[in-house]
């Protein structure tokens, strides 16, 4: 890459100075005497950044320039005689002016155009669209499982033995102690829950540093989203028989035994066990907490954006970049989340849950150096730029694993648990805010990544634990290493990802997915109890062949709209360095949402 940059420098050339050094002969082409600036160069007077070339790795570094400020010369053996030869070119020292240092993992390198005259561009994080959709995509399987199957709305607790033979002693045994067999797809719940919804707000976090919509603009959007897609439940619950224990497997089972699910339309409800709030908000109770975490870290992105803009001239201290302003409305933030968490904690049965609530909210001061800290460090010092944020997670674990929440039923407890998706969200943006300045760590020795994973890996029995969206085990240990399982999954996912971006490896993302996966989020349930309706009595129905049919239709019918609209690197791109007014959305502000 290094001698590509040069190929293009040097093909502006409109004089070719030379300079050769054999021993102690020196020659000097007289064609560089026109150049002022080639003169300079010659006489070792210029001033500018020093580019060492290695021709056997093609690596370059730049650091402060020496006397004249010239590149290094190549050594070039010719039998006894070493020839040290240098170009000197008025383009080539403006090239090298204008080059910027690469990353300690070379990853973000800045391309540099000739042509664009130096303009900086980023390659594209083609893999947030892919985790993005492929998350919402396991999301959708999971509520058609949930609706589909009889396993979705039984017993807490199966023991994972699908793989024996139905005669086998050990089954027996089990069968009557009062375990259920679990089929493979709770397997694939047990451990695919264990990421979905923590690499969706990473990658939401990840989007509000990349946009350039504003932070209100995006929370509209969220919110009209989110009131179009609970219209449609609104609609599916009041055509049903409003009542959650008619569930569709009741309602296979009983058929018209009981009266009292019979609906105007239809005599199941989709939502089994639910009254009628969770009912119609169901899928879109992420956006509420989304629009929640947006309100309470407003302040906080706002300044991490701050810090990062005046950080870009080197040498600024602290003082510089963090103002009494910035300071106070942070402290104000702060004291509004310890009053909101107090609030929640007096919705539920869980006695000192206040106690869990301001330890929570007495972390979160922690946290918030952890982020601070981490946009603080120049690019000078990558690996502590990584350091920070590895801070950051156990601050983490020790904010949410730690405490007693006792989550068991949907309460205050659920949502002060659930706020450490809010952490993953601030995470995410301060993960992708720092990009340029984060070096490898951990990544250096990535192979133990493989027995970490292994470590934190969940167990493949079915284990609601409190909530299936995301469980709260009730030991400690259990705890901490299923959550650090979450993050050591969104680390990997992000340095890979970075990884094959640079290189430029990976596919874009169709949009006829993302819009089907967006649209499949908001009527999913619209869409089961549609192809319930129209199917025979009787047809299997395998939840992933029909979360897979809702997307691909659904994909179908959104390609057909928008087709010669703006892409999503046409709406809203990433220019680089964070310049000019906060740029807070959500990804393309349309698809990002979910």
């Amino acid at each position: 890459r290094a001698l590509r940059r040069c190929s293009i420098a040097r093909t502006r050339l409109h004089a070719r100075p030379r300079r050769c050094m054999s021993g102690d002969t020196k020659l000097a082409d007289t064609r560089g005497a026109s150049s002022p600036q080639a003169q300079m160069a010659i006489d070792g007077e210029a001033s500018g950044l020093s580019s060492t070339w290695d021709e056997r790795s093609g690596d370059r570094s730049f650091g402060d320039a020496g006397a004249g400020g010239l590149p290094k010369s190549r050594e070039i053996s010719t039998g006894r005689a070493t020839h040290h030869c240098q170009d000197v070119q008025t383009s080539f020292i403006d090239f090298l002016a204008q080059a910027r240092p690469p990353s300690a993992f070379g990853v973000s390198d800045s391309l540099i155009s000739a042509s664009s005259g130096g303009q900086v561009t980023r390659p594209r994080l083609h893999h947030l669209d892919w985790l993005r959709s492929m998350m919402i995509g396991l999301a959708l399987y999971l509520h058609c499982w949930q609706i589909l199957t009889p396993e979705g709305d039984s017993d807490d607790f199966k023991v994972d033995f699908a793989m024996l033979k139905s005669a086998d002693a050990d089954v027996a045994r089990l069968g009557t102690a009062g375990f259920r067999q679990c089929d493979p797809q709770l397997r694939w719940i047990s451990l695919g829950r264990q990421f979905t919804i923590p690499v969706l707000f990473f990658i939401t976090g990840s989007s509000l540093a990349l946009s350039k919509c504003k932070m209100w603009a995006a929370c509209r959007k969220i919110f009209m989203i989110t009131l179009v897609g609970m219209s449609s439940n609104f609609i599916v619950y009041i055509i049903g028989p409003m009542d959650g224990g008619c569930s569709l497997t009741k309602y296979r089972i009983l058929l018209d035994a009981e009266t009292r699910c019979r609906g105007w339309a239809i005599d199941f409800a989709v939502v089994s066990g639910a009254g009628f709030m969770f009912s119609v908000m169901y899928q879109f109770w992420f956006t509420v907490f989304l629009l929640a975490f947006l309100l309470e870290d407003m302040c906080l992105f706002k300044g991490l954006y701050e810090i990062a803009q005046r950080l870009d001239p080197p040498g600024v201290g602290c003082s510089a970049l963090i103002d009494r302003r910035m300071i106070v409305r942070n402290v104000v933030r702060w004291g509004a989340l310890a009053i909101f968490l107090q609030v929640w904690s007096s919705w539920g049965d869980t006695e000192r849950l206040w106690q869990c609530a301001l330890w929570v909210a007495l972390f979160e001061i922690f946290f918030n150096i952890c982020l601070v800290g981490c946009v603080l460090t120049p690019g000078s010092h990558p690996s502590k730029v990584r350091l920070w944020q590895y801070a950051a997670v156990v601050v983490v674990l020790c904010q949410f694993c730690l405490p007693d929440f006792d989550v068991t039923m949907m309460d205050g407890s659920v949502c002060i648990y659930f706020h450490i998706f809010k952490q993953f969200t601030a995470l995410g943006f301060t993960m992708t805010l720092t990009r340029d300045r984060c070096g490898p760590v951990l990544s250096r020795v990535w192979p133990l990544a493989v027995l970490l994973m292994m470590v934190c890996a969940p167990s493949t029995n079915w284990f609601s634990a409190g909530m299936i969206t995301y469980p709260w085990m009730p030991k400690v240990s259990d705890r901490i290493l299923y959550s650090l399982g979450s993050f050591v999954c969104i680390f990997v996912l992000d340095r890979v990802g970075r990884t094959f971006s640079a290189a430029g490896l990976l596919v874009p993302l169709p949009r006829a997915i993302q819009r089907g996966t967006l649209l499949g989020f908001m009527f999913h349930p619209l869409c089961i109890v549609l192809i319930v309706c129209f199917v025979p009595y009787g047809t299997a129905m395998h939840p992933l062949l029909v979360a897979s049919l809702i997307v691909t239709v659904l994909a179908g019918c959104g390609s057909l709209f928008r087709a010669g609209g703006p892409t999503n690197d046409e709406r809203c791109v990433d220019d680089g360095s964070p310049t000019g007014s906060p740029r807070a959305g959500l990804g393309d502000c349309t698809t990002a949402t979910p």
